[in-house]
């Protein structure tokens, strides 16, 4: 939980973020993103875990946390994806693998367009 509040901690936004932690049905959704980012996670295999409808599971997380599911977890996989890079001497591949990516290149064009750099040249800065 203290990862869920860093990551949204600072969004100008009046935070409807905080609600999504009081709702038992999207926390419950948030901690599975977090435990398994790199799982394939889709809308549905989400919404059967915390009991609710595809529909109604997208359009209360996106309500409650301000982005649509898919956004939030590659958000939340290339924060990962950061961590690992600074802190471990992982190849890009095993770091693209960790996070949810099957090729290491899907996982650069993902990063580079997010973060404005290669994860090579993340590192090495």
């Amino acid at each position: 939980m203290v990862e869920l509040i860093r990551i949204n901690f600072g969004r100008e936004q009046s935070s409807p973020f905080l609600d999504a932690l009081n709702d038992k049905r999207i926390s419950r959704a948030l901690q599975l993103l977090h435990d398994n980012p790199q799982l394939s996670w889709t809308l549905e295999s989400v919404a059967s875990q915390i009991g609710m409808s595809r529909a109604a599971f997208a359009n209360r997380f996106t309500s409650l946390v301000g982005q649509p599911m898919f956004g939030y977890l590659t958000n939340l996989r290339m924060q990962k994806a950061q961590e690992l890079l600074r802190e471990s001497l992982l190849p890009i591949y095993e770091v693209a693998e960790q996070v949810g990516y099957e090729s290491e290149r899907a996982f650069t064009l993902t990063f580079k367009k997010h973060l404005g750099t290669t994860p090579k040249r993340f590192r090495a800065q």
